[in-house]
């Protein structure tokens, strides 16, 4: 399962799915670039109101090989600025992943039972995912995993240029407040209208999305 929270002012990938006014689809995230989730999006901190979440299959990362820059356990940013202290912020770049290491990292992960699978996408240690990462990660990566109660030490994800590609089969969700019904709805949605659901706002995406579907069937 792949994530990805949005705001209507970094709509890169909203602009892949709706058909949206110009003004919005010229604004681009900074450096071009998009960072995507393994499992769950971090809920510490919670997501401001106004998130939007896309749930996504593995399908869409095996398709944009291309658009790949980086993958990374854990989570890149949150070393560079010093927000994991076990782990120094010069050397963000170390725990940087290509494309084929990263494959081997989510392989190790599906073949998890379906508890520990569970664990890892809800960022939560496991020591039996960390047992198999030995040797594709970095013993203190490892040890922050188990040890720091951080979610970010535990984040599992990966960047793309902002030329990704994005199709109906590549999604499974789109979790957007109902306060944006007029600019985000069914009728200029490319998608299958029943992918969007709509959410009260004074709740977290994060809880919509777990109010709206059962996580054991969801995979990779």
């Amino acid at each position: 399962m792949i994530s990805k929270i949005v705001t209507l002012s970094r709509p890169t990938i909203l602009a892949k799915i709706f058909a949206l006014k110009c003004n919005l689809t010229r604004t681009r995230s900074r450096g071009g670039h998009e960072f995507f989730d393994i499992g769950f999006p971090m809920s510490a901190p919670f997501s401001p109101v106004g998130s939007i979440l896309v749930v996504m299959k593995s399908s869409f990362l095996e398709k944009n090989r291309q658009s790949f820059q980086w993958g990374s356990i854990p989570d890149n940013g949150g070393v560079k600025y010093g927000f994991l202290s076990h782990l120094p912020s010069k050397s963000y770049k170390d725990y940087r992943l290509g494309y084929d290491d990263f494959l081997e990292v989510l392989r190790s992960f599906v073949s998890l039972d379906r508890e520990e699978q569970l664990r890892v996408l809800r960022k939560q240690p496991s020591e039996h995912f960390c047992r198999l990462l030995q040797h594709k990660v970095h013993k203190q990566v490892i040890d922050g995993m188990l040890a720091n109660p951080a979610e970010a030490a535990r984040r599992v994800e990966f960047c793309l240029n902002s030329g990704f590609e994005v199709a109906e089969g590549d999604i499974v969700r789109v979790f957007v407040p109902n306060t944006y019904n007029a600019i985000l709805n069914r009728d200029n949605m490319v998608l299958s209208k029943e992918k969007l659901v709509h959410y009260n706002p004074r709740y977290t995406v994060i809880q919509a999305m777990m109010a709206s579907f059962d996580i054991r069937n969801w995979s990779v």
